[in-house]
């Protein structure tokens, strides 16, 4: 039962320093859905999504990487 919360811990811990890495790519202010028009949609440009996916892909590899390590 350890190492499953252990796991949970380091994947909600991956998630969420992927999730900031994102949102300040992207320069958002929250990831979250606020309800309104206004604050959930953003103008961003191909090159700040580019960077998102970049952060994505590369959080991913290390995490892929860091499991068959073991």
């Amino acid at each position: 039962m350890k190492n499953a919360a252990k796991t949970n811990a380091k994947k909600a811990a991956a998630l969420a320093a992927a999730t900031e890495a994102a949102r300040e790519a992207l320069l958002i202010e929250t990831l979250e859905t606020r309800g309104r028009d206004a604050l959930d949609f953003h103008e961003v440009s191909v090159s700040m999504i580019r960077d998102a996916i970049a952060i994505a892909f590369e959080a991913g590899y290390a995490a892929g990487q860091n499991a068959a390590a073991k």
